[in-house]
């Protein structure tokens, strides 16, 4: 969707563009449009603030870079290179009395082929790289904006990230609409854990039959705690096991699994985090990620043997995978709504600190 400069745009571009006056100001028209390489500095000042309020919240997760606006005005070279991979980036702000006081980073991500898609090709997600303005009818404005690009985009899903912490952004997307929908969880002191149990090994070939019959159960469980955002593509097992047996040769990571007697009870991939769970104002180069963690005893405890070991036996794998890459602190990713697991990480020492939250389409 291409917005052009108009004297203020609110709804979808073409249908119902209405002047009015933000905030209580008079004769202060807004403008909605797509961002330009002028803009640049604008933006990458309310990111930097944005980033530092971040850090205030969590500095272990936030940490600033050294190069932090550097950083950002390399990532924003997607203002006129719109595409990485088979990602399309959209970004939108709004001027206010010819300065910008606001801009959302809206992003057309594939869908993970495990699942289906949901009325669209793509999951739409409005980035933590976003800049919330304090005037809400301004900010309504632009993730208006932004919802319709990403949807014309064909995007079949839209999703808002937003810190745990941070109650106005949070609130501010809820209002929208916006449920929280996926955790992620930081443990700033992964050394805490002790030695995993012997029950725990790294996984092989030979695992990956039972590593992909129990990703089955933890998809469904998925499905279950909320069928408006996940839905299982029915060649999900195929699929999953290719990816599980080019991960095993992947060097940047480490997969490991629970259970006696050559069982599966559990497993877990340890891997290094990226920009897309952290934006480029922060450094991630000490960060771990713990994505796939899945064990019997989240979706199905009753089927849990004798002998397979504790799932907080999987975390501490991955923990001592993490250092021994010399990564210092470690982010897991659950489900809200899976209760059994998120109640296993809290126990472990991780908190959540960063909220996808989807909208009901």
């Amino acid at each position: 969707m291409n917005f052009t400069r108009r004297t203020a745009l609110v709804g979808i571009a073409g249908a119902g563009i209405l002047p009015f006056t933000p905030g209580g100001t008079k004769n202060m028209s807004l403008l909605i449009r797509n961002a330009s390489p002028s803009d640049i500095p604008a933006i990458v000042a309310l990111q930097l603030a944005d980033a530092k309020l971040r850090a205030r919240l969590n500095p272990r997760l936030w940490a600033l870079a050294t190069n932090a606006s550097e950083r950002m005005i390399a990532a924003l070279k997607t203002i006129s290179e719109p595409y990485t991979g088979a990602t399309r980036h959209h970004w939108i702000v709004a001027e206010r009395g010819g300065t910008v006081v606001g801009v959302m980073h809206g992003m057309n991500i594939p869908t993970p082929g495990i699942y289906e898609e949901r009325g669209g090709k793509y999951a739409g997600v409005i980035a933590d790289d976003s800049h919330v303005p304090a005037d809400t009818k301004i900010a309504n404005a632009l993730v208006k904006a932004v919802e319709d690009a990403l949807l014309e985009a064909d995007a079949g899903v839209l999703v808002a990230t937003s810190p745990a912490d941070w109650t106005a952004r949070r609130e501010f997307f809820s209002t929208a609409g916006y449920v929280p929908t996926t955790s992620y969880l930081l443990n700033a002191q992964p050394a805490r854990l002790p030695k995993w149990d012997s029950s725990v090994r790294s996984a092989t070939e030979a695992d990956v039959d039972g590593i992909v019959k129990l990703s089955a159960l933890h998809r469904s469980g998925l499905e279950q705690a909320n069928p408006d955002f996940w839905k299982i593509h029915p060649d999900a097992d195929r699929r999953f096991d290719a990816w599980m047996r080019i991960s095993l040769g992947m060097k940047d990571r480490s997969m490991f699994v629970s259970g006696g007697d050559g069982q599966v009870d559990g497993f877990v991939i340890a891997q290094p985090a990226s920009l897309l769970h952290l934006t480029a104002a922060h450094d991630s180069s000490k960060l771990g990620l713990i994505d796939d963690f899945c064990a019997l005893a989240f979706n199905a405890p009753e089927m849990a043997r004798d002998g397979g070991g504790e799932p907080s036996s999987l975390l501490s794998a991955a923990e001592s995978s993490f250092r021994a890459r010399g990564l210092d602190a470690a982010l897991a990713i659950s489900p809200v709504r899976m209760a059994e697991k998120v109640k296993v990480l809290n126990a472990a020492g991780y908190q959540a600190v960063n909220l996808w939250m989807a909208k009901r389409m």
